[in-house]
């Protein structure tokens, strides 16, 4: 399938792999597993087509562990796109991690857009969107 994918002309593939471990997937009570889902991102490489993946780090009794395992393979993986999601009551604990939300927006990719409210679409307008008070 993967081939006729990139006969047809797919070019990029969005997998929403969740957790870069088992465990946590079991408690989303996903029903791939996390070798099956690395197996899809080889095949769709070595098809040429590109990975996109997103992953969900904070989910209710997910461990400091389980987010490091995502981390890494995320890292590992070299995605050619990413996101992570991060339940309310988690981004206290990943921000304070992070630094606060001002530096996890300064990472590769946002989730969300900055220009979502018409402020911050009016600042980006103005050049003042990158800057930091």
């Amino acid at each position: 399938m993967v081939r006729q994918m990139k006969e047809a002309g797919c070019r990029r593939v969005y997998l929403g792999l969740e957790s870069g471990s088992q465990a946590t997937l079991r408690l989303m009570n996903k029903q791939a597993t996390l070798d099956e889902g690395i197996s899809a991102v080889h095949a769709y490489r070595r098809a040429g087509i590109e990975v996109a993946a997103s992953f969900l780090v904070g989910y209710p009794g997910e461990t400091v562990a389980s987010i490091e395992e995502t981390f890494k393979l995320s890292a590992l993986a070299a995605f050619d796109e990413i996101s992570f999601t991060c339940p309310s009551a988690a981004r206290v604990q990943l921000f304070a991690r992070l630094g606060g939300p001002d530096e996890a927006r300064t990472g590769p990719r946002r989730t969300r857009s900055p220009s979502s409210t018409p402020r911050d679409r009016r600042a980006l307008a103005a050049g003042a969107g990158s800057q930091r008070p």
